[in-house]
């Protein structure tokens, strides 16, 4: 919840989804998009009897699902997305595993809102579909997936 605006001043502008940074130390690169979905917590129903011998029902917290950052950019030479993707590939997730941030900045370039993005591996690389009649730059998709994601500031 924002904090309570003071009389005669100004609530904070909101922040503009096209100025952030992502940082990854295994990734590098200038991103078009970055999608995040949901980290989740299912309710899970669980049936019993009561005492008084009729048939209720209670929620509890399901396994939660981890959200996937899903990070668009043009392709270059660049071979970042692609050596960390054959790092999993290899079997080596130990090493893959790394923490990073995705910052969301401010009119004078600062960040106005951090996100900690712990554990991150890729869950898949994607490249530009090609056409001979196309002209536009070819898209790299990189999906990551992590084991916490949450708000830092």
């Amino acid at each position: 919840m924002p904090p309570p605006a003071t009389p005669g001043m100004r609530p904070p502008d909101p922040v503009i989804q096209a100025r952030y940074r992502v940082e990854f130390p295994k990734l590098s690169g200038v991103f078009t998009e970055v999608a995040v979905t949901s980290a989740e917590v299912p309710a899970v129903a669980y049936n019993f009897t009561g005492a008084d011998g009729k048939p209720s029902t209670s929620y509890q917290p399901g396994i939660r699902k981890l959200p996937t950052i899903t990070l668009k950019r043009g392709m270059t030479t660049d071979l970042s997305a692609w050596n960390w993707h054959q790092e999993v590939l290899q079997g080596k997730i130990g090493s893959a595993r790394v923490n990073g941030t995705v910052s969301i900045l401010d009119n004078e370039g600062k960040p106005a809102a951090v996100f900690n993005v712990m554990n991150a591996w890729p869950t898949k690389v994607d490249m530009p579909p090609l056409m001979a009649t196309g002209g536009s730059p070819g898209v790299e998709v990189i999906a990551l997936t992590c084991e916490d994601f949450h708000r830092a500031s």
